[in-house]
């Protein structure tokens, strides 16, 4: 006998496949539709996660601002954990994006500073330099008594290194900057005389280029800027 099917099975077979092969293909279509639409959900909030995390990580370093500057405060004075503290404080504002860490880091201790004053050492400056790049620290830290002083004192000492040197005038270039400390930094007697002389000090260095800045900042101050340049020496 023969197995070929009959006209009328073949034809109800091919019913009976085209319309399961028809089914197949929307169902993929359909499941395509919704992966894509998954993956625009997804997509869109990428960007709202990738801002938690910011937020997060910022909050994150701030707390370790505020730790290493507790321990640096805490610490007796001179002793090397403070200015291993202060070290690694520095350090971490350095690689610090967020400013705000640096602020809140102020705000909770302030006391750090003052501590800074203190100790005097190339781990206070390293940390002083690193704190004055915001504008807005920049004007705390021009606030703090005996600290300006310390920065000039650094800059004249002849037992105090260069590396020491190059880092007092950093900040003091920094402090320079900030639209509201201009007016009374070139009101401290000797400060501009003393940017003047590392500005004009033999070749090229980080203290020289330091020294030129700060005067460059100064003078951007309108208020300042016509007696600035009758400053003997400034100007040659």
């Amino acid at each position: 006998p023969s197995t070929l099917p009959s006209p009328g099975e073949g034809e109800e077979a091919g019913l009976r496949t085209k319309p399961s092969a028809l089914g197949g293909r929307r169902r993929s279509a359909g499941n395509t539709v919704k992966q894509q639409r998954q993956r625009r959900r997804a997509t869109r909030q990428q960007p709202r996660m990738a801002s938690r995390t910011g937020r997060g990580g910022a909050a994150a370093e701030a707390s370790k601002v505020v730790a290493l500057a507790r321990e640096a405060v805490a610490a007796p004075a001179k002793a090397s954990e403070g200015g291993a503290a202060l070290r690694a404080l520095a350090g971490l504002i350095e690689r610090q994006r967020d400013a705000r860490a640096v602020a809140r880091g102020l705000r909770e201790v302030p006391e750090v500073l003052g501590t800074c004053v203190k100790r005097a050492d190339e781990s206070a400056l390293q940390t002083l330099a690193a704190m004055s790049r915001s504008s807005l620290d920049g004007l705390t830290i021009a606030s703090t008594p005996g600290l300006v002083e310390l920065l000039m004192r650094t800059r004249s000492a002849g037992d105090a290194s260069d590396q020491a040197k190059a880092l007092a005038l950093r900040t003091l270039a920094n402090l320079c900057g900030a639209q509201g400390n201009k007016a009374k930094l070139f009101a401290v007697p000797g400060l501009v005389a003393a940017l003047i002389r590392a500005a004009d000090a033999g070749e090229m260095s980080e203290a020289k280029l330091n020294g030129m800045k700060a005067l460059a900042n100064l003078s951007l101050s309108p208020e300042i800027a016509v007696r600035m340049f009758t400053t003997p020496g400034l100007v040659d």
